[in-house]
Formats: C-alpha cells, sequence, structure tokens
C-alpha cells in the first residue's frame, strides 16, 4: 500500500508539473498542440492521482467497506449488471457516433481525421461481431 502511495504522489507531481511547464514554456501559438497535450496529460495524471490517493484513504480507515466492496465487485450478479449496461450505452451511443462521423464529413474535415473516424467504427463493429459469435458458440 505504501508502494501505492509514492507512485500516486509521484504522479500527481508530475501532473502539476507538466501543468506548469505547459503554461510556462508553451504560451507562444506555435506550442499550441504541445501545450494542450501537455495540460491533458498533467490533468489526467493530477485527477487519478488524488481519486487514488482518497480511494486508499477511505479503504485504510474502513477496511470493512473496503472487503464488501471486493465482494460486490466479484459479485456474480454485479458483474451480469455491469456488463449489461455496457452493452446498453454501447447500443446508446452507436447512432451519435455515426452522427460525429457525418458532421466530420460536413465540416469538410481533414480526410484523414475522418479515415481514422470510421476505422475506429468498424474496429468496434468488427470486436462486436467477433463477440457475439464466440458467445453464440459458448453459450
Amino acid at each position: 500500500m505504501r508502494g501505492n502511495k509514492l507512485i500516486y504522489t509521484a504522479a500527481m507531481i508530475a501532473g502539476i508539473i507538466l501543468i506548469c511547464v505547459s503554461l510556462i514554456f508553451f504560451g507562444d501559438e506555435e506550442s499550441k498542440i504541445l501545450s494542450g497535450i501537455s495540460i491533458g496529460i498533467g490533468a489526467g495524471l493530477f485527477g487519478m492521482s488524488v481519486a487514488m490517493l482518497s480511494i486508499n484513504a477511505i479503504d485504510n480507515k474502513k477496511p470493512e467497506l473496503k472487503k464488501q466492496n471486493e465482494i460486490e465487485l466479484s459479485d456474480e450478479r454485479n458483474i451480469m449488471i455491469r456488463d449489461k449496461a455496457k452493452a446498453r450505452a454501447s447500443d446508446i451511443t452507436k447512432p451519435f457516433f455515426i452522427l460525429l462521423l457525418m458532421l466530420t464529413i460536413l465540416a469538410e474535415a481533414p480526410l484523414w481525421l475522418t479515415c481514422v473516424a470510421i476505422g475506429v467504427f468498424l474496429l468496434r463493429e468488427i470486436i462486436e461481431f467477433f463477440l457475439i459469435f464466440k458467445y453464440n458458440k459458448k453459450m
């Protein structure tokens, strides 16, 4: 547990440093992309680290709550509920993704961006059909 705390603290500090470096050194117009990437990664590291440190602190104060969460996480009923929720969320977001693809075409976005978006959508569809085939054989 102590090692995790050290890793998350280091990641939090690295996130703050990335944000500061981005704001100080990448402030000009030419470095806008690099600045955005640095701020995004830094904010992500900082947020993840704060969340994990908070979770670890709660787990240390209330070990019975940690044990209950571990049991619920591995409970077969809860696993089925989470899987069904993920599948339904995927079904709901599919039309929005198609709309986003159409918007990239209508907005005359760069061709590579549209092609990448189409590739991601096709990959999602291929994975879905593969999993349907796999689970049909299994069940």
